[in-house]
């Protein structure tokens, strides 16, 4: 939608408020010349002016002679002719300053104008209106005049950019209350922490408000962007509300509360989410590129075919999330907790998970090429037809881990045990070992497995050497 009201003059081509931040200084050059132009005609004519009084006695001293000068009545004609414009040039400064002076009262009184209207728009925000039920008398928002409110905001936005960065705080202060009011009457969770029923959808109040952050052109975003400006939601409730395809790119959005939330196709490129707040919200196919979770909560989360390309996630805990068919390349997620995390046919290529607790996660198919996971805890991972070329798995934990369908080289891992790793019959080991060798590790099935039957046999083999799916250890073997 387009900041600007279309008028005569910019259907012409002309702007009705030229840009002058824009090449500063040429303004500058353009003023000093103006400056010696001015300087060069006041010195002509003060010098004109004086000659031809100076030559006064001497014109009519002339006047009887053969050859007489300009007549009497043309030369006095110049020289009013001089004055008048002599004066004009004198007097045109001053006009300039008068100028300047009525138009920076006119510009106070704009000002103050808008003012009593962003006023008059903010006593409306929080409008409330008596409703009879019976007997009992009851206070709630006026959600028809609290719009009202809301929209004559957008329309100063658009109308006065300088006063659009105030008008988007207003606007997520009215957001960060109101959506606590809305969740604190409507959203309730379970004994376990589960949301009751469905996202609840936001009250038309919010919606407006949202919607007129969304619809805000690129012109008030490069205001914003200019001012270093970003949406402020920190510390706002959002529990289980209904936030999908909003627009929450840059926005700050540390230690908020979205549990349960729905978010999908949400724009949060860029987001700050540091600190949150989100078990068990829908995040499938939001724009989270280069947005900031470090340290968050977001156990049993959904990011499938999110993208969030150069994320950082570190030192998140992220147990039981699901990131399928996630684009999580190039991000960080050191030290994160991702306990039974689903990574099933997700592309984390290049990320780092330096440190990260990948404990019985399910990394099927799943892309890690040239990924960084040194010092990882992969015990009891499944990481069936995962593409793990040119990834180091040296310093990893896979105590009861699973592979298939990878190509191992001997830089790649140290202990290759049938009784710490199961592998079936489609890994090739380092020396291009296959299943058909003599030495083929006794506890592996040698044929290739398909995903069911490969899990049923993983299962069986961690149950034959003793490894307790609890607590990711091998049993003594007398136990």
């Amino acid at each position: 939608m387009a900041d600007t009201k279309h008028t005569l003059t910019t259907w012409l081509g002309f702007r009705p408020d030229p840009d002058f931040s824009k090449a500063t200084w040429l303004g500058s050059l353009l003023g000093v010349l103006a400056l010696m132009v001015y300087a060069v005609v006041l010195i002509t004519l003060v010098g004109t002016l004086i000659w031809m009084i100076v030559g006064i006695p001497g014109h009519f001293a002339n006047i009887a002679s053969e050859n007489p000068p300009l007549n009497p009545s043309l030369y006095f004609f110049g020289i009013t002719a001089l004055t008048a414009s002599l004066a004009a040039v004198v007097v045109f400064p001053f006009t300039i300053l008068r100028t300047i002076y009525t138009q920076r009262q006119t510009d106070v009184a704009e000002q103050g104008h808008i003012t009593d209207q962003i006023n008059k728009a903010v006593e409306n925000l929080g409008a409330m209106r008596d409703v009879r039920d019976g007997d009992k008398i009851t206070t709630q928002p006026n959600i028809e005049v609290r719009i009202g409110g809301l929209l004559a905001l957008e329309r100063i936005s658009k109308n006065s950019p300088d006063d659009h960065i105030q008008i988007m705080q207003i606007l997520c202060a009215y957001i960060r209350e109101n959506a606590r009011a809305q969740v604190a009457a409507e959203v309730s969770f379970d004994a376990d922490g589960k949301l009751e029923g469905d996202a609840r959808t936001l009250r038309d109040d919010l919606l407006m408000a949202f919607d007129i952050i969304d619809r805000r052109g690129p012109n008030l975003r490069a205001i914003e962007t200019n001012a270093e400006f970003h949406l402020n939601f920190e510390y706002a409730d959002f529990r289980g509300l209904n936030l999908s395809k909003r627009d929450f790119a840059g926005a700050n959005l540390r230690l908020t509360q979205l549990q349960g939330a729905d978010l999908r196709w949400a724009e949060m490129q860029g987001a700050d989410l540091r600190w949150a707040e989100m078990q068990a919200a829908d995040f499938s196919k939001a724009e989270m590129r280069e947005a900031d979770l470090t340290a968050a909560k977001m156990n049993g989360a959904n990011f499938g075919r999110a993208k969030m390309q150069k994320a950082t996630l570190n030192t998140a805990q992220m147990q039981g999330a699901d990131f399928y068919f996630a684009k999580v390349n190039n991000a960080s997620l050191r030290d994160a907790n991702m306990i039974g995390v689903d990574l099933s046919r997700a592309d984390f290529s290049g990320v780092s998970l330096h440190g990260a607790d990948l404990r019985s996660a399910c990394l099927n198919e799943v892309e890690l090429r040239h990924a960084e996971i040194a010092f990882a805890d992969l015990r009891g991972a499944n990481l069936y037809g995962a593409q793990i070329q040119e990834t180091e798995l040296r310093s990893i934990d896979l105590v009861g881990a699973a592979l298939a369908g990878q190509i191992l080289s001997i830089n790649q891992i140290d202990d290759l045990s049938d009784r710490k790793v199961f592998c079936d019959g489609t890994v090739t080991l380092p020396g291009g070992k296959g299943p058909n060798d003599q030495d083929w590790p006794e506890l592996w099935p040698k044929e290739a497995l398909k995903l069911d039957e490969f899990q049923k046999a993983w299962r069986a083999w961690q149950d034959k050497i003793g490894f307790d799916r609890t607590t990711f250890t091998l049993k003594p073997p007398n136990e």
